[in-house]
């Protein structure tokens, strides 16, 4: 989350900052890599506490029925830290960010959760899938992994109290696939960003 040098880490910090203007938040984040844990400890700045876990990253098994994006941020240690904080701090609300950790929705009867589309995953496969580069090996792979996306998505979408995706294309998508009886499903609400807050450091921007 911090710095927030992509548009998903400019997202939560925004939603930390505003948030903390109103509430006490604990913030429990996954990292790319041990460097990562010291820079993100300055989100102490706005909640009452940051948990750090550094992600290990596990080799996805082609034809495993999870999908890609359940299997390289599945960690056992990562839920077991979390039900710990849930039930330490008294939490009274849980906001999940990106579908990967859709899979770490507990099994509480009266605590919110809500889960953040930050893009909806199987269409992101699906763009992909469509985009015509590759042959029919990395097509077919696509294809399977479009089916476990659109399995897992659906399901775990549907179990949460509120989904919130960017805006209302992805709305009328999730809808579409949910069928009836699924959560709240509304466009927008995070993706008022603070662009002032942001200095440009001038032009022509660098690749990468």
């Amino acid at each position: 989350i911090y710095p927030p040098i992509h548009g998903g880490a400019v997202f939560m910090l925004q939603a930390i900052q505003e948030l903390a203007k109103r509430h006490n938040l604990y913030v429990l984040t996954f990292v790319d890599s041990a460097e990562q844990v010291e820079p993100n400890r300055a989100l102490e700045h706005w909640v009452r506490k940051v948990e750090i876990f550094v992600r290990k990253h596990q080799p996805s098994r082609p034809f495993h029925v999870e999908s890609h994006a359940q299997q390289v941020f599945y960690d056992p240690e990562f839920a077991g830290l979390l039900d710990k904080m849930v039930y330490l701090h008294d939490i009274d609300l849980i906001q999940f960010e990106y579908t990967q950790l859709a899979q770490y929705r507990l099994p509480l009867r009266t605590v919110p959760q809500c889960l953040f589309e930050h893009d909806i995953y199987f269409r992101s496969v699906q763009r992909q899938l469509f985009a015509g580069h590759g042959g029919w090996v990395a097509k077919s792979k696509e294809l399977l992994e479009w089916l476990r996306g659109l399995r897992y998505e659906v399901a775990a979408a549907g179990q949460f109290d509120a989904v919130f995706t960017c805006h209302e294309q992805e709305q009328r998508v999730l809808e579409s696939v949910l069928g009836n009886g699924h959560p709240r499903i509304l466009p927008g609400l995070r993706t008022a960003i603070d662009a002032a807050s942001y200095e440009f450091p001038g032009g022509p921007r660098e690749p990468d």
